[in-house]
């Protein structure tokens, strides 16, 4: 070739394919410069060596393509990209080392080629516009093969979602035997060993199933693992604490339970939220500070008797309905009269009146453990039937 400046665009594009020739015979060499480059970025420590020759020797041959004129990519060649990205992915090469190894890569082939290119004699024009070329070409790759990885991320993104979805309801509803769970747990963190507490937040509150991913403990990647009857459910290694941040939501929270009885945890949160709402309670809700209460639900027999025994005689309309407020607000009151005419904003005596117009009636005064239990009984019984009506 000749060293002399050649403006006319043929006679460039004449040394740029004899040039690109020269690449394509480089290749084993050039294919060497690139893995030296990529000592440098520990991430492609996890590549296979004949992945990597076979991406080295790709890189010199587009190239060569780019230099000669050749834009468009081969078929052959989309696909054997395609291929290496999602490989790369699946080896865990982050997206930005592999945009910055790219870039170091190609940074080494445009010196060894300028100097291949000199020393084949290559004119100095006919070397700008082959540097132009391979940066212009090189740019659009690497961006294509970060899009590319991207929506690879996404899709495995979504699957991967899906997967947890599918195991978190199959666990949620019981379909897995025990040796299940303790061989697919381990990809989402649930340890067959580990004691959980099952949550179920009343409808789907996102503002307090946040609050437990920040701040109540879990083995797993979040906290929140899908939704039963249309209740967001949250599986955490630590009972929801009763605290104000907690309070203006309503949730069911019920534990220990190993993750082969997580299904039957499911059936008594549901019961306490159903509960819950009956006796207009918030907060956390558990079986423990709601235990009596779930004894009104499931023994509506007995409610029935002390009702008919302690309401009813009450009779009915306004003067009863205060009776049976005045009545369970000074038991909710620790019998304090006095906080009793606070809450209800009468006089104390007037709470007095009430107390012995209710003894009266049902022959009862509130000064037995054993009585006052069963009139609690009665009112709470009540409560939960007024609501139904209404509802």
């Amino acid at each position: 070739m000749s060293g002399s400046k050649l403006s006319d665009g043929a006679g460039v594009a004449k040394e740029l394919t004899i040039l690109a020739d020269r690449v394509r015979q480089q290749v084993p060499y050039l294919r060497l410069c690139q893995l030296q480059e990529l000592q440098m970025f520990t991430h492609y420590e996890r590549v296979p060596p004949r992945d990597l020759d076979r991406s080295t020797e790709r890189n010199v041959l587009r190239i060569a393509d780019l230099l000669s004129g050749v834009a468009d990519k081969s078929s052959e060649l989309l696909e054997e990209e395609d291929v290496s990205t999602r490989r790369r992915a699946d080896q865990g090469v982050p997206v930005e080392v592999i945009r910055s190894a790219h870039r170091s890569v190609v940074a080494r082939l445009r010196d060894e080629v300028v100097t291949l290119a000199k020393n084949e004699g290559v004119s100095s024009d006919a070397i700008l516009v082959g540097m132009q070329r391979m940066w212009d070409g090189t740019d659009t790759i690497v961006e294509s093969i970060v899009d590319e990885r991207r929506g690879i991320e996404f899709e495995k993104s979504v699957r991967r979602e899906g997967r947890r979805a599918d195991f978190f309801s199959r666990v949620l509803n019981g379909t897995f035997s025990s040796d299940e769970l303790a061989e697919i747990g381990h990809e989402h963190g649930l340890d067959a060993r580990t004691d959980y507490w099952l949550t179920l937040l009343d409808g789907q509150n996102f503002s307090a199933a946040s609050s437990i991913e920040k701040h109540v403990p879990s083995t797993l990647d979040r906290s929140t693992v899908g939704f039963v009857h249309g209740h967001l459910a949250a599986m955490t290694t630590a009972e929801i604490p009763e605290t104000p941040e907690f309070s203006g939501s309503l949730m069911a929270c019920v534990g220990p339970l190993r993750p082969e009885t997580i299904h039957d945890g499911v059936a008594l949160a549901l019961e306490l939220l159903r509960g819950a709402r009956l006796f207009s309670r918030s907060g956390v809700v558990t079986p423990k500070n709601f235990a009596l209460h779930l004894a009104v639900l499931r023994q509506p027999e007995i409610g029935e008797a002390l009702w008919r025994q302690y309401v009813d005689p009450l009779g009915r309309g306004a003067a009863a309905e205060s009776l049976v407020e005045t009545i369970r607000s000074y038991l909710d009151h620790d019998k304090s009269i006095q906080k009793t005419a606070e809450h209800l904003f009468v006089h104390p005596n007037t709470v007095r009146y009430r107390l012995e117009k209710f003894r009266s009636l049902t022959g009862t005064k509130l000064d037995r453990t054993v009585e006052t239990l069963r009139v609690w009984w009665a009112i709470e019984y009540d409560g939960i039937h007024q609501s139904q009506d209404e509802s």
